[in-house]
């Protein structure tokens, strides 16, 4: 009689052991999907964030080309200025 208590009880704690392993499993699946979605969404933000270093990059040079084109625009004034003003001269 005790034999088969213990049997029983051995048998009731093997079905809970294998239903908890099925939530586990599932749980581990979620998880591990969760993962994936985590890491795809980094790998976005990973694109969009070197995008938008990309168009920094290009504005800063645009800005950095544009400061150059002001600074000789300014040197070719000041050349035509003295010729203007060495023409005044001679004439």
């Amino acid at each position: 009689m005790i034999f088969n208590i213990v049997i029983l009880i051995l048998c009731f704690d093997a079905v809970f052991s294998i239903r908890n392993n099925i939530r586990l499993r599932k749980s581990i699946k979620l998880i591990e999907q969760d993962v994936k979605e985590i890491n795809s969404f980094k790998n976005s933000l990973y694109k969009s964030a070197n995008s938008s270093l990309n168009i920094a990059v290009r504005i800063n040079r645009v800005f950095n080309d544009a400061t150059k084109t002001v600074e000789n625009t300014k040197k070719i004034e000041n050349e035509c200025q003295k010729i203007y003003e060495q023409l005044k001269k001679d004439i």
